[in-house]
Order: C-alpha cells, then sequence, then structure tokens
C-alpha cells in the first residue's frame, strides 16, 4: 500500500500537473481494419491499439499478460504456470470466435478442436504494434471472425541503415530472456530479424492442496526466430517475403490436484510466404501466400501414473488472398478481393491403462477442406462527417456450397470531437476438422451461423483531455456445435449442431492526458450470456449460463507518467469478478463458482545514455491468491528484471 500511495504522491506532484498540456484527438491512430490504411475517426469499427511504446513499457510481460489487460479480452491460464495452454476469450465468446493474425495473415492449428492458435509461441520482443478490433468482421476476414480479430504486427524495421539490439532479463520462477537483432532500412530494402530465448524453472501446474505432497516443478523453454524483409525495386511496388519459427518445449501435469512426473510436450510453428504490395494512382493492389505446418508432440510415460499416453498432432494450412482497394473519389471507395484456403490435419494417439489400449488415428487424405471466398466492401462518406462500410462475403466451401455474409457499418463524426457509430454483421463458422473426421466427428455437421449487433459513442471532453467511448453489442448464433452425448446407455458421444447461444455486454472506456507526462486510462466490461440446449433424450430444452471461466464483469486501470527524459514509472491493475468454473469427475460434472480477484503490477524503465534501457517489471505486487482454472496454481508476487540495448 505504501509504494502505491508513493507513485500517487508522484503523479499529482504540482511540478507534473502543471506540465505542458497535451489534447486528444480522434485521428491520431492510423488503423488497418479495413485492410487498408485509414484514420480511425473515419471508422465505425471498435479499436484498440497497442503501440510499440507501449509494449516497450511492458517489458518482462508476455503477450497474454499484455491482452489480458484490455478492455473486454479474457484470457485464461494467463497467470498459471509458464507454457499452460491459455485460451483467449474476447467479449466473452469461445477461442474459435476470434481470429488471430500476424501482419494480417490469419493464424491458427487446425488440429485443436476449435483452430485455436498458441499465444505463447509470439514473443513480444519481436511485435511492433497490436491492432484489436472488437465486433463481427466475418464479411472481411471469414469465418472465425464472429466477436473480433486480434492482429499483431511484426515490422519494426529501423531508419537507420543498419541497427543491432540486444537484451536480458531475468526473474522469479528460474526465468531467463535472451533477444538479439539486426534491422535496417534504405531505399530498396528494409529487414528486421529477431531472435529470442526463453527458459523458466516455472512451478507445479497442479495446485497441492496438502502443502507436502511433493510436486515437482513444470518448467518451461522456447525459442524463436521471426525474419521479414521488404524489398523495394519502385516507389510504387514492394515485395516482402518472412519466415516466422518457434519451438517450445514443456512440462504438464496429470490434470487438476495431480501431478505427474514425466509429462513433458513439444511444438513446433513455422509460418514463411510472401507479401507483394503495388500502389496505383487511385489505389493499391495486395497479394499475400503464407504457408504454415504446426506440429505438436505430447507424452506421459511417468512411472508412477497408472497409464501410457502419446499423441501426435500435426497441421497444415495454405492461404493465398489478393484485394485491391479503389479510390474512385474523395467521398466513395471500394475493396475487392478473392481468398483461397487449404486445411490439413493429421492425428494419431495411443493411450494404455491397464488393459484399456485405445488407438485413434486421423490422416490428412480425410481430415482436410478446402475453401474459396470472394469478399468486397464499399466506403461512403459525406463532408458533414458521415461515413458507412457495407460489406460482404460469399463463401464457397466443397462441404457446404454457397454461404454468404454481410455487414453495414455507420458512423458520424461531430466537429471532430464525438462519433457515434453502429454495426449490424452476420457471421458462419465452419466445423473444424476434427469435428467433422474424428472418431466424435459427424460429416453433417452445419456451419455456425449468427447475427452481431454493436452501438455506441466516442468522445472528447474536458478541453479534448478526456476520451470516452462507450459500446454496447449483442450476439446471437444458430446451429451451435456441441459435443452431445447420443446414447445414454453406451455414453456414446458426437458433434452435433444443437445449441443456440445469445452473448450481450459492452464496456466503457477512459482515456485522461493531465499533460504530457502523465495519463490515465480505466475501463469497464460487462458481459453475460446463455445458452439453449436441446435434450431429445428429455424431451425438453434446457437455458443456462455458459460462460464458464469468464467473469461477468470486470475492469481496469492504469498511469502512466514520464517522471523525467529517463525515467518512467507505470502502474496498472486489472479487477477479474467472479465465474463458474466446469469441473469434471467421470461421467460427471460439476459448476464451481471461482472468487474474483485484482491484480496490480508495477514497472520502471530508466533509459541510460540512450542506448541502454533498465527496467524492472513487478506483477502482482499485493500478492493475491486467486484461481483461475479449479485444481490449477497461479504466480504470487512475481518480478522480471533486465537491460535492452540498440546500437543507435
Amino acid at each position: 500500500m505504501k509504494r502505491i500511495t508513493l507513485l500517487a504522491g508522484i503523479a499529482f506532484s504540482p511540478a507534473l500537473l502543471f506540465a505542458q498540456q497535451k489534447k486528444l484527438t480522434l485521428n491520431e491512430v492510423v488503423v488497418t481494419a479495413n485492410k487498408f490504411e485509414q484514420k480511425a475517426s473515419q471508422t465505425g469499427k471498435v479499436m484498440t491499439v497497442i503501440t510499440q511504446k507501449e509494449l516497450a513499457h511492458n517489458s518482462g510481460k508476455t503477450l497474454t499478460a499484455i491482452l489480458n489487460e484490455q478492455p473486454g479480452i479474457t484470457i485464461n491460464g494467463v497467470g498459471e504456470s509458464p507454457g499452460t495452454n491459455q485460451t483467449v476469450y474476447l467479449r466473452g465468446a469461445d477461442p474459435k470466435y476470434t481470429l488471430i493474425m500476424i501482419n494480417g495473415i490469419p493464424v491458427n492449428d487446425v488440429s485443436y478442436i476449435n483452430y485455436e492458435f498458441d499465444l505463447n509461441l509470439i514473443p513480444v520482443s519481436s511485435i511492433e504494434r497490436i491492432e484489436i478490433m472488437r465486433g463481427g468482421y466475418a464479411a472481411l476476414y471469414g469465418s472465425g471472425a464472429t466477436a473480433g480479430v486480434i492482429n499483431i504486427i511484426t515490422d519494426k524495421s529501423d531508419l537507420r541503415p543498419f541497427n543491432v539490439t540486444a537484451g536480458f532479463s531475468a526473474g522469479s520462477y528460474g526465468t531467463f530472456r535472451e533477444q538479439a537483432g539486426i534491422n535496417g532500412h534504405s531505399k530498396h530494402i528494409d529487414y528486421n530479424i529477431q531472435l529470442q530465448n526463453f527458459d523458466s524453472k516455472g512451478f507445479s501446474s497442479a495446485l497441492d492442496t496438502t502443502g507436502h505432497a511433493g510436486f515437482d516443478k513444470d518448467g518451461f523453454h522456447r525459442q524463436s526466430v521471426y525474419a521479414n524483409i521488404g524489398f523495394h525495386p519502385s516507389e510504387k511496388w514492394t515485395i516482402s517475403p518472412f519466415l516466422h519459427l518457434a519451438y517450445e518445449k514443456g512440462d504438464l501435469d496429470e490434470g487438476a490436484f495431480t501431478d505427474a512426473k514425466d509429462y513433458t510436450y513439444n511444438s513446433t510453428f513455422f509460418q514463411t510466404g510472401i507479401q507483394v504490395r503495388h500502389e496505383f494512382k487511385n489505389g493499391d493492389l495486395n497479394v499475400n501466400y503464407s504457408y504454415s505446418p504446426t506440429v505438436r508432440h505430447y507424452l506421459n510415460d511417468s512411472t508412477d501414473g497408472f497409464a501410457y499416453l502419446k499423441e501426435y498432432y500435426q497441421s497444415r494450412v495454405h492461404l493465398a488472398d489478393a484485394y485491391a482497394h479503389f479510390v474512385v473519389d474523395p467521398h466513395i471507395s471500394f475493396l475487392i478481393g478473392n481468398e483461397f484456403k487449404i486445411e490439413r490435419t493429421n492425428q494419431n494417439s495411443d493411450y494404455i491403462s491397464g488393459s484399456y489400449v485405445s488407438k485413434s488415428m486421423l490422416g490428412a487424405d480425410s481430415a482436410q477442406t478446402d475453401v474459396l471466398n470472394i469478399y468486397g466492401s464499399l466506403f461512403l462518406q459525406s463532408n458533414n462527417g458521415f461515413h458507412v462500410e457495407i460489406g460482404g462475403r460469399l463463401n464457397q466451401d466443397k462441404l457446404y456450397g454457397f454461404y454468404p455474409v454481410f455487414s453495414i457499418n455507420p458512423s458520424w463524426l461531430i466537429k471532430d470531437r464525438i462519433k457515434v457509430f453502429a454495426n449490424i454483421s452476420s457471421s458462419y463458422t465452419a466445423p473444424s476438422l476434427y469435428q467433422l473426421y474424428s472418431v466424435y466427428g459427424n460429416k453433417k455437421l452445419s456451419p455456425e451461423s449468427g447475427m452481431s449487433y454493436e452501438a455506441g459513442a466516442e468522445s472528447l471532453l474536458a478541453g479534448q483531455k478526456l476520451r470516452l467511448r462507450v459500446t454496447a453489442f449483442d450476439r446471437d448464433l444458430r446451429k451451435v456445435i456441441a459435443f452431445q452425448l447420443t446414447d445414454p446407455v453406451t455414453y456414446s458421444y458426437q458433434y452435433m449442431n444443437y445449441n443456440y447461444q445469445h452473448d450481450y455486454g459492452g464496456e466503457i472506456e477512459l482515456n485522461y492526458a493531465v499533460n504530457d507526462r502523465l495519463q490515465l486510462s480505466a475501463y469497464y466490461a460487462y458481459v453475460n450470456g446463455k445458452v439453449t440446449v436441446k435434450n431429445d433424450h428429455a424431451k425438453t430444452d434446457s437455458t443456462y449460463n455458459n460462460l464458464f471461466r469468464r467473469p461477468e464483469n470486470s475492469a481496469g486501470a492504469s498511469a502512466s507518467l514520464q517522471i523525467t527524459k529517463s525515467l518512467y514509472l507505470g502502474l496498472d491493475g486489472k479487477y477479474t469478478g467472479t465465474r463458474n468454473d466446469l469441473v469434471y469427475a467421470g461421467y460427471t460434472q460439476e459448476v464451481k463458482k471461482l472468487k474474483g480477484y485484482i491484480l496490480m503490477n508495477l514497472y520502471a524503465q530508466y533509459d541510460l545514455k540512450k542506448k541502454y534501457k533498465l527496467f524492472i517489471s513487478l506483477q502482482n505486487i499485493t500478492n493475491s491468491h486467486y484461481i483461475e482454472t479449479t485444481g490449477f496454481t497461479t504466480k504470487g508476487f512475481n518480478f522480471d528484471a533486465g537491460v535492452q540495448w540498440s546500437l543507435f
């Protein structure tokens, strides 16, 4: 408490309060939500941009920890042991409804049931900025963008011809990070190559309720290479090949409250491709191609265990996307594009427990799908600040034929200080390869369909020092795929289009520029949702809240203080409200309520002679004890401290 009081005293000292005043605008951020650059004031999309400066002031945090502090996002597992599979919930939606992109190209692992992507694979040191887009984007980005999009932009080319960077940090739980990179820029080429190594001895993932059961530590290791090169044969052409490679391995536990001594996994993520951009008189043409194979291995041969498990998962995705943006005149522009995607997965699983032996295999010759999409958007704007975006996409799936979706997004900017907006969009989410072709699969599944409604306003107040944004949303999903009991006698299950999902909520966001040294921000987010489940055996339907591990109420606040030109302090906190957790015990399920909690973090940075940056990140400074998942541990007070160096 003394630390917090001290920070508040510094923040509101007279010298800082009477520093030069800073005004906010609705035009200061350039975004790429519609696949071309435009000012934030010109789009009705709800966006949050995490800038390179903000990322630099979060050294020592993981990507998921940074995302978890943003309005409307909950990432379950972010406080658990390193390497834990962390689940992204955007506005309460399941992970399959949030599209993850790297430099505008979708990435996912199609060997997962819900096509999740392991964000542990992306080191923060390789990221330049992050754009978080809340709301329905299926018309522009296709299946998986029902709740929103997270676009991670990694291009960090230096404006100088050549520069070298390096960094080292050490922290709690035997954690060490090493980073090195080279980057530069000239008339005809820019490049950025980043290497990172991460090691942590970790702590037991499973919760030891006795305190003396001797659970071992679950360590984690990751190595990654990110390389982006841009060739500029002329002012109008850019050709950018890229390569992203990450390898990680770690220890796992048997499950909730249960340790495992020799349960391990490793994962390799590889993405390569090329991005081509051509600018012409009234627009630009973009062509992207990426190939992304991902491999995961799991092995559990603990000598003190009762079972043996060996699993192999491979995902392969080819994606080609070409689109052009045309500017007809200052009031009319349009975008048209074509996307083709090939998805394949191989899976093998061997499980032995006593006399019980289970073997399953899923081959790429059967577990595959090809999807062709044609999409377009029309952008209209008037002199009085009215904008409207109308988009559509026609999905052609070899299994489902044609499936259209649309979006309508009007907004009105009043005197550059008030913006009101609305968004109506439809969506579709195709079944995963596992849901179609596994032993529990159902080739008769239909795509899920949905409608999303969103409205809000954004305003500059208090002499343009305060930005306020209020947003409300409502989301309906039909034909939701569920893992359904088909035979209560044999306990047989299969994936079925059984459920109807209804979610709603909103966010209130505040940003206050006290002056050019002190920035304050706060938000409150609310989400609620229910699923209606058909039960053919009971001949009745049931409706209940199913947003497990997602808080109905969450809030956050932060203070950024530039004390001197060299010294920076940051304080942030997040409140996560009560949640329900669904706990399995054999063939039964039990709903348990998890308590709410508050986490507070403190960050300090000192720039030394422009080449060196010293930092320390103190996380969970109040040492809060909390649970994210029943039966698993979370971090107490922990720290990370280090130095970063740049040649220039």
